[in-house]
């Protein structure tokens, strides 16, 4: 049941998130890149569920360059060549950092996804990025 229900919601979540941006950048980070600037997603796993209201997250990149990371939670990617935001569900990480700790999250499902952004935090064009499903434990 627990099965029926998870593939149930992801692919709720799935036609939810089925903007162009969130096609363009689905990716799975596994062979080779191409010498292309890819970002991936360690943890959490795509289909997993997590305890807790914080969680941890891990990345991976190839060919980043002087990018950096940018993770939505629960919100789309901007157009091409529009500048990432602050604002709430986007977080930016500093330079070189590879972890970030997302707090307060509800139970129940969520998307995640990381995107490459410039010193401007504008997304890089033609980059491999990453994008999990996972759920939040209930209490």
């Amino acid at each position: 049941m627990k099965t029926m229900t998870a593939m149930l919601v992801g692919g709720v979540l799935a036609v939810m998130g089925n903007s162009v941006a969130a096609q363009a950048i689905h990716h799975k980070c596994k062979g080779d890149f191409g010498g292309q600037a890819t970002a991936c997603i360690k943890a959490p796993r795509d289909g997993a569920t997590v305890e807790g209201a914080d969680l941890k997250v891990t990345l991976m990149a190839a060919d980043m360059g002087a990018a950096h990371y940018h993770l939505f939670l629960d919100t789309d990617v901007p157009a091409e060549g529009q500048a990432i935001p602050e604002a709430p569900g986007i977080t930016h990480l500093a330079a070189g950092a590879k972890e970030a700790r997302l707090g307060g999250l509800a139970a129940g499902n969520h998307r995640l996804i990381v995107v490459l952004g410039d010193g401007g935090h504008v997304a890089i064009a033609r980059q491999k990025s990453d994008t999990a499903y996972f759920t939040v434990a209930g209490k």
